[in-house]
């Protein structure tokens, strides 16, 4: 039996206010240097997944973020969902770097990883205090560029960053990592 579809039902209109600005396309990492510049970046943490560390478009931006004047410091991400444990290492490190631009490459496990190590070096730990209680929150001070590498799971337009509690090896649990803000642009 063959069913024919008549016109597909109209979609209904809709709008997305997003706090971050998405630039999409083949090759657009180049333009790196400029936004890094741009946000007032003259020193750079850059958290990356070991197997992207290498890769040349990328490699070939961070050079040229350095060629302009601008500090990248590196740090490899362990590559799984981020831990309590791992966003505090991450942390540490952030500290010690003192960016002014972050920078995060990978798929969501690295940029949730950058979220909520960005969180607890802005407002100190431990990360749990912050579960549920979204109201300890405040906008970043330090601006994250997101770069991802795969499609799925919206970390880079989202502030939250699954992460897993150090009790439970399977349980994630999502937790805010910036204040939204309630600010519209509609005219």
């Amino acid at each position: 039996m063959i069913v024919r579809m008549s016109a597909l039902a109209a979609v209904t209109a809709f709008a997305m206010e997003l706090a971050v600005r998405v630039v999409f396309g083949d090759g657009v990492v180049a333009e790196l240097p400029e936004l890094v510049a741009g946000l007032g970046g003259s020193e750079c943490a850059v958290v990356i997944e070991p197997a992207l560390a290498r890769h040349e478009g990328l490699t070939a931006a961070l050079e040229a973020c350095a060629g302009r004047g601008i500090r990248v410091e590196r740090l490899l991400a362990p590559g799984a969902e981020p831990t309590y444990t791992a966003a505090a290492d991450a942390e540490a490190w952030l500290r010690e770097v003192r960016p002014d631009v972050l920078v995060a490459i990978g798929g969501g496990s690295t940029l949730d990883l950058a979220k909520a190590a960005r969180l607890l070096a802005e407002q100190g730990g431990p990360l749990g205090r912050f579960v549920g209680n979204e109201s300890l929150l405040w906008q970043p001070a330090v601006p994250l560029v997101a770069v991802p590498t795969t499609s799925g799971t919206g970390s880079e337009v989202s502030l939250d960053a699954p992460t897993t509690r150090p009790t439970s090896r399977s349980a994630s649990t999502r937790l805010a990592c910036g204040r939204r803000s309630r600010s519209s642009t509609r005219s």
